[in-house]
Parts: C-alpha cells; structure tokens; sequence
C-alpha cells in the first residue's frame, strides 16, 4: 500500500490522527500535515476540556450558551 513511515497520535482512545510520510517528502512536511490535521479536527479544544473536570451542571450551561450564540448567529444570517 504505502510507502514510508505512519504517524499515529492517540487522545483519550477516542481520536486517532494518521498522518503517513509520503515517498521523498520531508519529516517537516508531513509535521505540518499533522498540524493542519489536529487544526482541523478541533484536537486541541477537546483536550483542553478534558484537562479538569467539568461538572454535568457546567457542561449544561456551557451546551445552552453555545446553542444560544449559534441561534442569533442563525438569526443575524437570514435577516
């Protein structure tokens, strides 16, 4: 199948990103791959919220706040 070297980054066995170093293609480039793939896929955002724990109440209130801004969000779009 391919040729060269699987990246695998696992985070809390849920995520897991593959990045695969191409044939003639540099270890910095295939990093920057990486790094546009974690971007991508909100990586950073989920483990930041997995630092400490969240309380279901906080979770709660942070899930309505959110629904909140995406409505008037909605709202201002098809005014």
């Amino acid at each position: 199948m391919g040729e060269g070297i699987s990246i695998f980054i696992h985070i809390r066995e849920e995520y897991v990103l593959t990045v695969t170093v191409r044939k003639n293609e540099t270890v910095d480039k295939a990093i920057r791959r990486l790094k546009k793939k974690v971007d991508r896929e909100g990586v950073l955002k989920i483990v930041k919220q997995h630092k400490e724990y969240e309380k279901p109440s906080e979770k709660k209130l942070r899930k309505q706040k959110a629904a909140r801004r995406n409505a008037h969000r909605l709202m201002k779009l098809y005014r």
